[in-house]
């Protein structure tokens, strides 16, 4: 059984993910990190982490609590994108620019540091909103929208200058490509064709020779190399990274740990053909990992004591009458020891 544990600001992936593997409700399981938090329990076997770019500090304690049960209690289960190890947004841009492999620069504003490569664009280091700014040219101007935030009710805190690295061809067409990683499998998901600077999906349409392309793209996966290494420093066995190039020069704008698969209803006829590649190499990869025919017992999350941190902080009710109940049980075992 795999665990896919998300959180619940970012439920559309889980549910996508649900409808495009086929049998999914009989060896996935979908796991809410509140759910985790309120009953402090988790199943063994093979899982997921996703989503924890929305989790405090106090929380991701908690979790990596979970992570090293699971490698304890069941080694030989895949644990992927492992809380203790895998990076963020901003970790993992300023990883791979340090190991030559992108040349995006990201730059924490609240610190006081500013980039050294323009033009940049602002937003947070959380979520998949993208830019809050448009392309800004010179330090100048940089400092103009950071002045700008709080009239627009957006704290300094968390957000960060992204180098701008993409490049339109000679009829000024930009490509985002999509590359999915599932365990050990890498495959592409798509292309996206855009004219504007920022491509959140396609908007110039497809036509013959954009179709092909996109194809071709799926079938050849001609960048599969180069994105394995980038998985690899980011410590994710499970997500979609997404990509460009400059000069020839791979430049990678973030991966994201919660992507949302292919659909097959109500899409364009003239794509089906990849989405059908792309589902049956989702499908491929998601068996691999695990067949559902393990069954998985359920755990109580090691050093509950310390997560009495985490309910002061945060006065979860339902959390704090849980822990108070396991601490009454001990009491209670403990005094039947002494008599």
């Amino acid at each position: 059984m795999i665990t896919v544990f998300y959180h619940e600001h970012n439920p559309h992936p889980i549910q996508r993910m649900m409808g495009t593997v086929d049998g999914a409700d009989k060896f996935i399981r979908p796991y809410l990190y509140q759910d985790l938090f309120r009953t402090m329990r988790f199943p063994h076997g093979t899982a997921i982490f996703t989503d924890t770019e929305y989790l405090s500090t106090l929380q991701m304690d908690v979790v990596a609590g979970v992570e090293s049960a699971l490698i304890s209690q069941t080694p030989d289960a895949r644990i992927m994108n492992r809380p203790s190890v895998a990076l963020e947004r901003f970790a993992l841009l300023r990883a791979l620019k340090r190991a030559g492999l992108s040349d995006v620069e990201a730059t924490r504003l609240d610190g006081g540091d500013r980039p050294t490569r323009y033009p940049v664009f602002i937003r947070s280091e959380v979520g998949c909103y993208g830019p809050e700014t448009g392309l800004l040219e010179t330090p100048e101007a940089l400092e103009e929208a950071v002045t700008a935030l709080p009239t627009r009710n957006q704290p300094l805190k968390g957000r960060i200058a992204v180098s701008y690295e993409a490049q339109a061809d000679k009829h000024g067409a930009y490509r985002k490509y999509g590359m999915l990683r599932i365990g050990d499998r890498l495959f592409p998901q798509h292309v996206m064709f855009s004219k504007n600077w920022m491509i959140k999906a396609s908007t110039m349409g497809f036509d013959e020779a954009s179709i092909a392309e996109e194809l071709d793209y799926v079938v050849t996966n001609p960048h599969a190399d180069l994105l394995r290494e980038v998985f690899d420093v980011a410590g994710l066995q499970y997500g979609r990274a997404d990509y460009g190039f400059r000069d020839g020069k791979l430049a990678v704008y973030e991966i994201n740990s919660s992507p949302t698969l292919p659909n097959l209803t109500n899409v364009d006829t003239e794509r089906l053909e990849r989405r059908k590649t792309v589902r049956a190499l989702v499908n491929e990869a998601f068996k691999a990992l695990d067949d559902g025919k393990t069954k998985t017992s359920w755990q109580t999350v090691p050093h509950i004591e310390d997560s009495y941190r985490l309910v002061e902080r945060n006065n979860w009710g339902a959390l704090r009458r849980f822990i108070w109940r396991m601490h009454r049980r001990r009491s209670k075992q403990a005094t039947k020891s002494r008599q």
